[in-house]
């Protein structure tokens, strides 16, 4: 399992970090965790990353940078 930090593109209400969460939270790969001041979602994932940034991108947010943690 792997530890990433993503700043999102897009993420700016309280829905948005509902909608991320329903798009990246599934209970046997993925917990996402998301601080909305500071526009980051920290996820716990054996996903790709790709897959990830497909996900994201098909709902209209989009990964400005990210980070293993």
């Amino acid at each position: 399992m792997f530890r990433y930090v993503l700043a999102i593109d897009g993420l700016e209400s309280k829905e948005d970090t509902y909608a991320i969460k329903e798009i990246l939270n599934n209970d046997l790969t993925s917990v996402a965790n998301i601080n909305l001041k500071k526009k980051e979602v920290t996820i716990d994932t054996d996903d790709s990353v790709e897959n990830i940034s497909n996900l994201l991108e098909a709902a209209g947010y989009q990964i400005i940078d990210l980070e293993l943690a």
